[in-house]
């Protein structure tokens, strides 16, 4: 409260300059006028502000000066700020009244939109209230701000379901926006209703989900600002309909030093519906695959016994031509078993197929019977079938003649055939087959490559049929080929990732 007073200063204390001058040194916009708007002074801060000198304003009306936009929309200001004058005449104390658009008039006749923070406080002399003092706070970025970014929510809400909100724990209290409440289930018309306890919307939380919600939001009150936590509830509408929800919520502090959270909420009830339906068709598309892969081994299978009855009637060179083809197919039926097998439907692990897969090939080449071993050590990883069948094939091959042709003497070393998968050094991957014989054999080429792409598998160069289509399959995989001596017979492929997925077999 501001009293006006002529008494001299005490003895000894510093000059004052008058009220002008010190109103003027403040760089809040101040305006003195009678109690019935009648404007008496101005400081330079509403000076600058209003765009109107202290002449050009005395004496006259306080909405004559600054007159109201006929286009604008609204409360009526001179209304609300006559009522706020009243109150402080009345109660003899400073009034605030909320804050108002009251636009400035340009000098081509339009308006400039501006709102204002205004404080009305009285200024009494000998027990009267002889003045009122405006003081204003120019507000208009701060509202538009605002206004903005209830545009995009709004946008944000409409567009994308979603749900803006402010919880008060303590006062059971929740501000939202209409998706929140479009959310719960309950009408628009309630929407409006912000004093609406949050304990209304708990209600129709799952039951299930209720103390995931009380726990995170203990844990964001104990944690303090900035924290943050995002998880899934469900909503049960009052209808019985179940709606699943997606949570963000921070800690923030709000006046007073309390505590309150604020967030979004998402309604992704159509979100999880699409997984459910995407999952079962995934399911569906894993059997079909299951049963196309066991049919198409049955079928590789039928043919591998054909060709062995075949070859039972033939000719010995014929019957050897037909028993490779066999396997061959054998080799090719074994890859869709392991398809048809694995738990992941589409790709084969592969370390676990090589082993089984050459258990089978030692005892169809008699291996326990001669005494051979055949030693797999495969790294874990993943291939696709059109990927997995070259590569058994391959290995069939290199298997089958090291068996064929390798000279092994059981009287100096162990005879043993060890087939290797692992990781390059330069990346891709290593395929190694080797043996401990001291032949290279007869279908046994020099050191040969394939890198090459315009070579030709077919130009018999190589040696025999399985030297030409190992030749072809490296192409296929697009890699390189290595054979030689190397304390036994090797052959080594180089190749690059095969769409592999390294590591353990997903479970």
């Amino acid at each position: 409260m501001n009293r006006a007073s002529d008494a001299a200063p005490a003895t000894g204390a510093p000059h004052l300059p008058d009220w002008r001058a010190l109103l003027d040194a403040s760089p809040i916009a101040s305006l003195i006028f009678t109690p019935d708007l009648v404007l008496l002074h101005c400081n330079a801060a509403h000076s600058r502000a209003s765009g109107v000198s202290c002449d050009a304003l005395r004496g006259r009306a306080m909405f004559d000066v600054f007159p109201k936009n006929p286009d604008a929309e609204g409360p009526d200001t001179e209304e609300t700020i006559r009522a706020s004058v009243r109150r402080a005449i009345e109660t003899s104390a400073p009034d605030e009244p909320p804050i108002q658009k009251h636009d400035l008039p340009r000098a081509d006749g339009s308006f400039e939109p501006r709102y204002w923070r205004i404080i009305h406080t009285p200024v009494i002399a000998d027990g009267q209230v002889a003045a009122i003092r405006q003081d204003s706070w120019d507000v208009t970025a701060a509202i538009l701000d605002a206004e903005r970014q209830q545009t995009l929510q709004r946008v944000a809400g409409t567009l994308a379901g979603i749900a803006f909100w402010e919880l008060d724990p303590a006062a059971d209290r929740i501000l939202h926006s209409p998706e929140f409440d479009l959310l719960f289930g309950f009408a628009p018309a309630e929407g409006s209703d912000a004093t609406r306890p949050f304990s209304t919307y708990a209600e129709r939380i799952h039951t299930e989900d209720r103390e995931i919600i009380e726990t995170a939001i203990a844990a964001l009150l104990a944690e303090g600002p900035g924290a943050v936590r995002q998880l899934e509830y469900r909503v049960i509408r009052s209808d019985g309909a179940i709606r699943h929800a997606l949570l963000r919520g921070e800690t923030v502090r709000a006046r007073g030093g309390r505590l309150v959270l604020t967030g979004i909420t998402l309604d992704i009830t159509d979100l999880v519906a699409k997984e459910a339906r995407l999952a079962t068709l995934l399911e569906e598309k894993e059997a079909l695959l299951g049963e196309v892969n066991h049919r198409v081994k049955n079928s590789l299978q039928l043919v591998s016994a054909i060709l062995s009855m075949e070859a039972r009637h033939a000719a010995p060179s014929e019957a050897a031509r037909l028993r490779s083809a066999a396997g061959r197919v054998q080799s090719v039926a074994a890859v869709h078993a392991s398809l048809y097998q694995g738990q992941t439907v589409g790709r084969i692990e592969i370390a676990a197929h090589l082993e089984t897969f050459c258990q089978r090939l030692a005892a169809s080449l008699g291996a326990a019977d001669r005494g051979i071993s055949l030693v797999v050590e495969a790294a874990p990883a993943q291939l696709s079938a059109s990927k997995a069948i070259p590569l058994s094939l391959i290995v069939n091959e290199l298997v089958t003649n090291a068996f064929k042709h390798a000279a092994f003497e059981p009287e100096a070393r162990a005879p043993v055939v060890a087939v290797r998968l692992s990781p390059g050094a330069q990346g891709g991957w290593v395929l190694t087959v080797s043996d401990s014989g001291t032949s290279s054999g007869t279908d046994r080429p020099p050191q040969a490559s394939v890198s090459d792409a315009s070579a030709d598998p077919q130009d018999g160069t190589a040696g025999g049929l399985g030297s030409k289509l190992i030749d072809a399959l490296v192409r296929q995989i697009g890699g390189t080929i290595e054979q030689g001596r190397d304390d036994g017979w090797t052959t080594r492929i180089s190749f690059e990732d095969l769409e592999a997925e390294a590591g353990p077999s997903a479970s």
